[in-house]
């Protein structure tokens, strides 16, 4: 889902009308989802954040017992992924720095998460005859969420005591669920049923999770959350003014700031060049910001901030990144996808372009879905950062620290243990975000 503005008006009457990129399917413009696969959530890791567990049932016959298992699985839930493709370093929490989010947190989104091949086991027994069955079942939850919320959870701040427990339905798949089955009979007349839900009471076919919420990136850091309506029926004047009245309420802030924009803007971009966006964006200056680092998501139209055709580059990423207010304190983020240790530019990332000296890569996965993923989850990542390096370095300026950022970026694109570039690549810009590179940089300043 995508929400925008309708309007009749030109694009330089709608000036930088700040667009929503929320999550739910596959997303165009700044910073929503994309359409890269996602490695789904079930592991056994022993640091996961939620346990699975289901109802046995033990069934007496007068021809025998028919027991199904109860199976419980640890599960890696939603964004936890931030938490190891970032890095956790002692003391790296970002304790008294602020982190203003600035989005929508008024719609509730709705998304579909699966756990898909979770086995369950079926026995049965009579005398010395008896099977065993394995079956592979698919489960979902849906979920809602803001897209607001769920940025600034990366962001920043700790949950950690928070727990939840949600309802899992099974889905019933086909009958090619049965994937093991071992009989011991004195006859070939035993058979293992086709599918565990046709056999299993009603009540083993839900599952529980039990939730561990987790901290964002900057665990101890205030998350300030600034709320845009970007619903179709806003005005669109009233939209605009609200995010400048935030970016504004930032100046002469006593408290050290990272802000975050995973916002897009309703200027065209595809087709037209850098020189005619600018002259639109020109129109609307920003507001000097006080000393705050700007994270804000690069896009999601999988191709280059060509300044001949900037091919959907998210204009608000263009106004930060050049206009003299906030170009020295902005970071244009692209989004990387898959696992540490494989991480790769995602496929829907806007690429670095003429906005390569502003430009690192982060993780846009969330861990909920392969639908809730983009640009607007690599940005927050970034603020977290940032948020560590001034709590950990506060005599350090935003732009000493977007520098810092910067120049300690990880430049091995293909996982092989080696840079593949020096200074600035036109598609990945600085490279990865490395928060042990920029700790041990910044210590030397």
């Amino acid at each position: 889902m995508h929400f925008s503005f309708n309007s009749s008006k030109t694009p330089s009457q709608l000036s930088l009308i700040a667009t929503l990129c929320a999550t739910t399917a596959l997303l165009t413009g700044c910073g929503g989802g994309g359409s890269e696969p996602q490695a789904q959530n079930e592991t056994l890791n022993a640091a996961a954040n939620a346990a699975l567990t289901f109802d046995s049932a033990t069934v007496t016959t007068d021809n025998g017992t028919t027991t199904f298992e109860a199976l419980t699985k640890k599960l890696e839930y939603g964004a936890k992924a931030h938490l190891s493709d970032v890095g956790v370093i002692d003391g790296a929490t970002g304790q008294g720095v602020t982190i203003m989010v600035i989005d929508d947190f008024s719609p509730t989104l709705t998304a579909t998460v699966s756990f898909p091949n979770i086995q369950r086991k079926l026995t049965y027994r009579e005398g010395i005859n008896s099977y065993a069955a394995i079956y592979k079942l698919s489960y979902e939850m849906p979920i809602e969420f803001s897209h607001g919320q769920l940025v600034s959870d990366i962001a920043g701040g700790t949950r950690a005591s928070e727990t939840m427990l949600r309802t899992l339905t099974n889905v019933a798949p086909s009958n090619a669920d049965l994937i093991a089955c071992t009989i011991t009979a004195e006859t070939l007349k035993l058979t293992c049923p086709n599918t565990f839900q046709t056999a299993a009471p009603i009540s083993t076919l839900k599952a529980t999770l039990d939730i561990q919420a987790i901290p964002g990136v900057a665990a101890q850091a205030m998350v300030l959350q600034r709320n845009v309506d970007l619903s179709a029926s806003q005005d669109i004047a009233t939209t605009w003014a609200s995010i400048h009245g935030h970016l504004r309420s930032s100046v002469g802030s006593s408290l050290p700031l990272a802000i975050n924009l995973s916002l897009g803007s309703d200027i065209p971009t595809s087709g037209k060049t850098a020189a005619e966006v600018l002259a639109v964006i020109q129109k609307f200056p920003m507001p000097q910001i006080s000393d705050a680092v700007i994270t804000v998501a690069a896009g999601n139209s999988g191709a280059p901030c060509n300044d001949t055709n900037l091919n959907g580059c998210n204009a608000m990423a263009v106004a930060m990144a050049t206009q003299p207010e906030t170009r020295d304190s902005t970071l244009v983020v692209g989004a990387l996808t898959g696992p540490v240790g494989a991480q790769r530019m995602a496929l829907y990332s806007t690429s670095a372009g003429f906005l390569a000296d502003r430009y690192i890569l982060a993780s846009g996965d969330t861990g909920l879905s392969s639908s809730v993923q983009g640009t607007s989850f690599a940005a927050p990542r970034v603020a977290g950062v940032a948020a560590i390096l001034k709590q950990k370095h506060p005599q350090l300026t935003s732009t000493e620290i977007v520098g810092i950022i910067l120049e300690s970026a990880d430049k091995d694109m293909n996982n092989d243990g080696k840079p593949d570039f020096t200074g600035v690549d036109p598609i990945f810009g600085h490279g990865k975000l490395s928060l042990e590179n920029a700790l041990k940089l910044a210590a030397t300043r």
